[in-house]
């Protein structure tokens, strides 16, 4: 029995080795995923000044992806595009740093939605647009109020799928802390289980 154990997990890691994803990095500056528009469910961004990555979880010399979830609030008619499963690079916080976008006046809730969003310059006014993080330090757990801009540089179909891709930038003057997010960028395929109200 523990030989056949042994042998399962054998096999189980060296298929994982062979579905390995390659990390696209920034010419740049590698700590960042390259900017694409392929649909490679990856982001990232500095958050004072420290890399935060999606889509770069290494385990095993695997890449596993991140993903955005669109949630559709449909009593206020406001957007969240969530960016889930970052993680600051170097950081003394442990855990990981989620970071979205809410968007009053806009419920996304298809494809097409989010084909309207084509190339388009949504400005983060701190109100009704703004960005935020979801950090795991206790004090700070949901940040919002983030004031940038969102920039949705390409959008296209693929098959029941969307390819959403474009970068960002915002600035949250909170009463205890203060986040920089720059030089942000976002590469993700949106199907339709993404979508939720």
């Amino acid at each position: 029995m523990i030989l056949r154990s042994a042998i399962f997990l054998c096999v189980l890691f060296l298929c994982q080795a062979c579905v390995k994803e390659t990390f696209f990095a920034d010419p740049y500056d590698p700590r960042l995923p390259g900017y694409t528009e392929n649909g490679k469910n990856s982001a990232g961004a500095f958050i004072n000044g420290l890399a935060w990555t999606v889509g770069q979880r290494e385990f095993l010399d695997s890449i596993y992806p991140g993903a955005m979830h669109v949630f559709c609030d449909s009593s206020t008619g406001a957007s969240y595009l969530h960016i889930s499963d970052g993680s600051l690079r170097h950081s003394e916080v442990p855990g990981k740093v989620d970071l979205g976008f809410h968007l009053s006046g806009s419920c996304i809730r298809s494809q097409s939605d989010l084909l309207a969003l084509a190339y388009t310059e949504i400005v983060l006014d701190g109100v009704s647009n703004f960005g935020y993080l979801v950090d795991p330090c206790s004090r700070c757990d949901t940040v919002p109020s983030g004031i940038g801009t969102l920039y949705v540089r390409h959008v296209k179909t693929r098959d029941t799928c969307t390819i959403f891709s474009g970068t960002f930038g915002f600035l949250i003057d909170g009463a205890e802390d203060a986040f920089t997010v720059y030089q942000g960028r976002y590469d993700f395929e949106i199907c339709p289980s993404q979508f939720l109200e």
